[in-house]
């Protein structure tokens, strides 16, 4: 199939690109125009930056994809304006949804969160952006897929795992952490983008006009704090952990629930265990 992906030059649009390249797909890659493109992604796929020049909107219907898949997302942890992240999390969605229904595009693909929807901007744009999907189906199959945190090696230092192996790779004295009771179901990014390749090989089994909903996890909860003592293990940081010391975030939810039966049922599972996954994060690093 022909799939335009947005998003391309992040860190879960590229490997996607390279996965949805490998299996086989023609792809076009959406970018921002600022973003950085390697040489690499220019030569395997056909590149289009997002800019004043050229809206969303004219991509979709100039390219003619079969499927879009919308990753491209502001989380506000660089200093976004809130303007920035609505246009992204919320305005862009809509403008390809639109843009899917005028050009004949079957099948949109939107990556969600399964973060509580009013617990900051990120999250309660990716909600707006997900009721819109209702507006735009009667012509378009809507697929709407949650992902709670997602790690890998070469994540931006941003992430939390990231961020934390930065900080312990360089012996930070000291870290300081909330108490770290929250649980997140941890998944490694290859079994993420695995999900949205059996997601594509399904398409053709969910009815044309439908919103479906899949949800991508491991089932497994790991608290914050296990996953960084895992890290000063894996690491041998010689840096303080002062669990405790930093406040949880207003409306912070301490625990979330995934269902992955859905996507389970088309054949996905996931493969990279949290422990596995922490290790070749550190390995990689080193």
């Amino acid at each position: 199939m022909k799939v335009l992906v947005t998003g391309a030059s992040g860190y879960l649009g590229r490997r996607l690109c390279d996965a949805l390249f490998a299996a086989g797909h023609s792809v076009v890659a959406v970018v921002h125009r600022h973003s950085v493109v390697a040489a690499e992604t220019s030569e395997k796929f056909a590149t289009v930056r997002l800019d004043d020049g050229m809206m969303a909107g004219e991509i979709v219907e100039s390219c003619r994809p079969d499927v879009v898949i919308h990753v491209a997302t502001a989380y506000g942890r660089s200093g976004e304006k809130l303007r920035e992240i609505v246009e992204a999390n919320e305005i862009l969605p809509l403008e390809l949804m639109s843009a899917c229904e005028k050009s004949g595009c079957r099948y949109f693909v939107n990556t969600d969160t399964i973060l509580s929807r009013f617990l900051n901007p990120y999250s309660l744009t990716k909600s707006h952006a997900a009721d819109w999907m209702n507006m735009f189906s009667d012509g378009v199959t809507m697929i709407n897929v949650r992902l709670d945190h997602f790690y890998g090696p070469g994540d931006s230092p941003k992430k939390f795992v990231a961020h934390m192996v930065e900080l312990m790779r360089r012996d930070e004295p000291v870290i300081e952490l909330t108490e770290g009771s929250q649980t997140r179901d941890f998944t490694y990014v290859d079994d993420v983008v695995s999900a949205y390749l059996v997601i594509l090989d399904h398409l053709g089994e969910f009815q044309r006009g439908s919103v479906v909903t899949f949800e991508v996890g491991t089932d497994v909860r790991t608290s914050i704090r296990d996953v960084v003592e895992e890290l000063r293990k894996l690491t041998g940081t010689r840096s303080q952990l002062r669990f405790g010391a930093i406040p949880y975030r207003r409306r912070e939810v301490l625990e979330y629930s995934i269902n992955t039966h859905s996507l389970r049922r088309l054949g996905w599972s996931p493969q990279v265990p949290i422990k596995d996954g922490l290790r070749r994060v550190v390995k990689e690093e080193r």
